[in-house]
């Protein structure tokens, strides 16, 4: 950068006082003692003045002037040439430098008018308001137009503080590495990033295809929607065409369709108009279903479900714990193989009933037990048939006939009585020639038997009963009956 020289008014002021200074001592010393001249002093030579010298008119100097001491100019100081001062130049009225200004060290202004260029070799301080009328031009890289106020950098332009702008305009890219307030429209031809929070207290347009609408928060694009990392959408999102996720999850506008590659994860409530999927699913967390639920193979839920609706199975189905409220109702097999616990009644398509508050089993047709029951007790109304081995460490009452198939072990006594009729034991083969046989252990262990065979009637001894019918005596014999 060139510099220029010029002394400012104050020097020049000083000067021109220096040169009448010395000009008049020299003419006190050349005249005498102190002297007053009334008329124009001229001088060929040196004007030396050892004492103060006070010049009330106008002094030209065409030679210079020179003081070794402090001097004052109470009125206006012309220099023409170069003005110099060795210790402080103090002018406390204007100061005019048509000529320039050059300081070789530090100087202090308290206030610079410029009609020129305004150079500095070092650091330019201005503590207050400065005007700048013409442009201002930072080393040929930076310019501001006095004209229309633009200002222009070919490099980077750093602002540690607050700035203010009635309008920003960048034709590169940019950065603000703090907060950026934006009172109007905010246009990026290219990308616009922001690395943290934007708050947008208007409605956002994007090239008049995107708008955020600042009234309701809604956003709406006729375009495609990308983005790189998380999109995070707090209110209803409407979506007039498709949506494509990274080609592997598609939601079709026409039928609402949604289709994926991978996997599904919600994180949070989802509400299923239905749900269809031709793979396997897993739910780690609640599943409410308000329609029909349906599974092609195998429905799997490891924790407690809770069917208000009800539960309809077409298909063999497996239960580890079932707790319905209301009926249970099985079109085919139902199968327990744990304690059930049933507080309600118990019935069976009508035909059978389990009441609840008694606990009392009632059947209009067979009850088939393939397996051993344990009966605390068994009443029935009607004809029964055990077709297996029953079991009874109680009393056995008939209040009819008791039809006992096959063999029937009696480990106590066997008490037959009535109040209305004459009690009757009937010991009667199915077919002929077969008899009845008793067979009873004594208490010497051996076992007698009391069989009647077709000759028997003729080859015992006969007698005659109270009643008048004949009869004879009966033998026990030791054996078996069978």
């Amino acid at each position: 950068m060139n510099k220029s020289y010029a002394l400012s008014r104050k020097q020049q002021y000083f000067a021109v006082f220096t040169a009448v200074v010395l000009s008049s001592l020299v003419v006190w010393l050349v005249a005498t003692a102190a002297t007053t001249i009334g008329v124009n002093l001229s001088t060929g030579g040196t004007l030396s003045v050892t004492d103060t010298s006070t010049l009330t008119g106008l002094v030209t100097m065409t030679g210079g002037s020179v003081t070794k001491a402090s001097s004052t100019v109470n009125a206006q100081l012309e220099v023409s040439g170069p003005f110099n001062a060795s210790s402080t130049l103090l002018a406390n009225g204007l100061s005019t430098l048509t000529g320039g200004f050059i300081s070789n060290a530090s100087s202090s202004v308290a206030r610079l008018t410029a009609s020129g260029q305004l150079n500095a070799s070092s650091t330019l301080a201005v503590t207050s308001t400065s005007f700048l009328y013409g442009d201002v031009n930072i080393n040929g890289t930076a310019t501001v137009t006095a004209a229309s106020g633009n200002l222009a950098t070919r490099g980077t332009l750093t602002v540690n503080s607050l700035s203010t702008l009635a309008g920003y305009i960048t034709t590169s890219s940019s950065t603000a590495n703090a907060q950026l307030h934006v009172n109007g429209s905010l246009s990026a031809s290219s990308t616009l990033s922001v690395g943290g929070i934007s708050t947008l207290y208007n409605n956002l347009n994007v090239n008049g295809t995107a708008t955020t609408t600042a009234a309701s928060g809604n956003f709406t694009t006729r375009g495609s929607l990308f983005a790189s990392s998380t999109l995070a959408v707090t209110g209803i999102t409407s979506l007039y065409d498709n949506l494509n996720v990274n080609g592997t999850a598609t939601t079709t506008a026409s039928t609402g369709a949604f289709a994926t590659q991978g996997t599904l994860t919600v994180n949070s409530l989802s509400t299923l108009a239905g749900f269809i999927t031709t793979a396997s699913s897993t739910a780690v967390v609640q599943l409410n279903v308000t329609g029909p639920l349906s599974a092609s193979s195998t429905l799997l839920v490891n924790s407690l479900s809770t069917l208000t609706g009800g539960f309809i199975s077409n298909a063999s189905s497996s239960v580890a714990q079932l707790t319905a409220s209301g009926q249970l109702n099985a079109s085919s097999t139902l199968a327990v193989t744990s304690t059930s616990f049933l507080y309600g009644d118990v019935r069976v398509n009508g035909t059978a009933t389990t009441t609840a508050s008694t606990g009392a089993f009632a059947t209009q047709g067979t009850l088939t037990v393939n397996s051993l029951s344990t009966l605390a007790g068994f009443v029935t109304t009607s004809s029964s048939t055990v077709a297996a081995q029953l079991n009874v460490t109680g009393p056995l009452s008939a209040s009819s006939t008791l039809s006992v198939g096959g063999t029937t072990l009696f480990s106590n006594s066997l008490v037959t009585a009535t109040s209305s009729a004459t009690t009757t034991i009937v010991l009667q083969a199915d077919s002929n020639p077969e008899g009845s046989c008793i067979q009873m252990r004594g208490s010497n262990g051996t076992n007698y038997i009391l069989y009647i065979g077709p000759a028997d009637p003729g080859a015992f001894a006969t007698a005659t009963a109270a009643s008048g019918k004949s009869g004879f005596f009966a033998v026990w014999v030791t054996g078996t009956c069978q």
